[in-house]
């Protein structure tokens, strides 16, 4: 009875197209015409034919609204309309965002061997012996020549899932791999996902939760053809992944709508899929936690030009939080007056969510219980909004205790951090850290923040420690080194239970003219933190060019958009992969010692 409901609102609802149309709104959220278009409950269109008469009524308020527009502006003068950038067992040596949830990256581990993804190829090494030992090597593509990058790499029990966009097919390729006892790949299977590249240089399009892989891409809401189709490599085309039923209408006034699809399939029922749906402003975060996955959609950015040229009120349109549940259907959604600048401002833990947010230019901590989300989505109360210090954030994270987020200072060659106690929900530190901070990530209770000092070739590192009050307990300087990898899984660490830890990060050589270059190498600089939060630099790892096989040629997907370089730590041991070398290190006097070196290039 619901849907049917759903389908006589939709298709009953009258539009008045000449009521207002010598009105050029300047924004859809002041247009009142698109109420008819939204929805007050999170139920999906009944029918394709519903769906199709949204969609037709939607093209035809648009092109009315637009032609008033272009009427009112003129001929002579430019409309620039501001748009956005659209449970497993197995150890994780990845970086997370969350726990129990595998993010995509170049190296994961499975049993004793490890499972390297280079030059669209994997490696599996076996480190059960004296010293680790490449034990096979196989292409994930089939077609030298193919138009493909591969991005992502995550693992479930001993089955692998690699991710690329294939633009030969404007598709997403989804290849499984079984890795055996002794270190060799079985191709399980390749799928084609009809997307639009996936690909995100701040955040994973693709996680696994056990054997369960789910991710996010958007598609425009008038182009069906491009809505997800997965079909095996074998086959031309399958029936569509999402149909009108599974589709959510916006809950509020949106002239320039995206599809968000959320897709879930399941290795372990020979990768069956389903997907959904929401319309919904193109702009949004994504994180995925162990039971779900939220999307949180800002609202569409104002013309400022058009607003302040034609003095025409601003009226703020709220954003919306989606959860989408793994192993339930239902939506459900609330609308907030605040916008989440980073997937790493959100945390769910303890059935509430944890939210640094921006609100008019001002930040706020949110916290909001999950039951407040339903199908019939509510705006959230101000009573759930704490004040917090600042105007804007930068690089954020939530450790146990703490939030920490900073943002550029107007003081030369300084940023400011900003500490906030998450049980008191007041602020307890607000710090000048003498550098840029490019990087912020949790260690333990504590934090790191990395970044170069203005007009400086150098590197710095400053540790956080917040066992008592906020202090910077040490800084490091690595001369003459800049990051060579942007992305959160690049630094990796190993937190002893004393609050000890080792840090590693790929890092470039600057010249002296100031300058770096990938093809020069990339190498990964480690460092000690004690127990009291002093630093110290253990020396770089570095690769070997010249040893590369001359026999050995990358064929496709030979820029690594993830990078080329990771440090990584099981247990006891501490590896550096850098290009195509494997290269294990112990500790020494001062630093490391070399303890065994693999080439990936010769064949095993």
């Amino acid at each position: 009875m619901k849907y049917a409901k759903t389908g006589l609102l939709l298709m009953g609802a009258s539009l008045s197209l000449s009521g207002c149309a010598t009105q050029p709104f300047t924004h859809a959220a002041d247009d009142p015409r698109f109420d008819a278009l939204k929805s007050e409950t999170l139920t999906p269109f009944a029918l394709d034919a519903n769906y199709e008469n949204w969609l037709g009524r939607f093209k035809r308020l648009k092109a009315k609204r637009d032609k008033a527009r272009r009427a009112n502006i003129g001929e002579d003068e430019d409309l620039v309309i501001a748009t956005g950038s659209k449970a497993a067992s197995t150890p994780n040596i990845t970086n997370v965002q969350n726990q129990g949830v595998d993010e995509g990256d170049i190296v994961k581990q499975i049993g004793d061997h490890l499972v390297l993804m280079q030059d669209g190829r994997l490696f599996s090494v076996d480190m059960g012996a004296a010293a680790p030992k490449l034990t096979a090597r196989i292409n994930i593509y089939d077609q030298s020549d193919a138009d493909i990058w591969y991005d992502e790499l995550l693992v479930s029990g001993r089955q692998l899932v690699v991710t690329g966009y294939h633009y030969g097919k404007n598709a997403t390729e989804i290849t499984v791999f079984d890795l055996d006892a002794q270190g060799q790949f079985l191709r399980r299977g390749r799928w084609y996902l009809d997307s639009e590249d996936y690909y995100s240089g701040n955040n994973s399009a693709t996680r696994m939760i056990g054997d369960t892989l789910i991710f996010h891409t958007q598609s425009d809401v008038d182009e069906p053809e491009n809505w997800p189709v997965l079909r095996p490599d074998s086959e031309s085309r399958t029936q569509p992944l999402l149909k009108a039923e599974s589709i959510y209408p916006p809950l509020l006034r949106i002239g320039d709508p995206d599809l968000h699809i959320v897709t879930i399939c399941k290795l372990s029922e020979n990768f069956n899929c389903n997907a959904r749906a929401v319309i919904a402003s193109n702009r949004a975060e994504w994180i995925v936690t162990e039971t779900a996955g939220y999307l949180w959609t800002a609202a569409p950015r104002y013309n400022v030009w058009y607003h302040k040229s034609r003095q025409t009120p601003e009226r703020n349109q709220p954003n919306t939080l989606y959860r989408f549940p793994i192993e339930t259907e239902q939506i459900e959604a609330v609308m907030l007056d605040a916008e989440l600048p980073s997937r790493f401002a959100f945390e769910v833990r303890d059935e509430r969510v944890l939210a640094l947010v921006s609100q008019d230019y001002e930040l706020a901590l949110l916290e909001l219980p999950l039951a407040e989300l339903s199908e019939a989505p509510e705006q959230v109360s101000a009573a759930k909004f704490t004040s917090l210090p600042g105007e804007d954030a930068d690089e954020m994270r939530f450790t146990e205790n703490h939030l920490i987020y900073s943002n550029f200072s107007y003081v030369k060659n300084a940023d400011q951090v900003f500490v906030v106690d998450l049980e008191t929900q007041l602020p307890t530190g607000l710090l000048t850290v003498p550098h840029a901070i490019d990087r912020l990530d949790r260690v333990g209770q504590n934090a790191v923040l990395i970044g170069r000092a203005e007009d400086s070739d150098d590197l710095n590192l400053s540790w956080l420690g917040l066992a008592t009050s906020p202090v910077i307990t040490d800084i490091l300087t690595l001369a003459n080194r800049v990051e060579a990898e942007g992305r959160a899984q690049a630094l990796n660490m190993r937190v002893e239970e004393n609050g000890a830890a080792l840090l590693g990060l790929p890092t470039l050589t600057v010249d002296a003219k100031g300058n770096w270059d990938e093809e020069d190498g990339t190498d990964i600089s480690f460092a000690h933190v004690s127990p009291f939060g002093q630093i110290r630099d253990l020396g770089p790892a570095q690769g070997d060019p010249s040893r590369v096989d001359p026999d050995y040629t990358c064929e496709t997907s030979c820029v690594d958009w993830y990078g080329n370089a990771r440090p990584f730590f099981i247990g006891e041991r501490i590896f550096a992969l850098i290009a195509s070398e494997l290269i294990e290190l112990q500790a020494a006097s001062g630093g490391f010692s070399e303890r065994s070196r693999v080439n990936l290039s010769v064949t095993p």
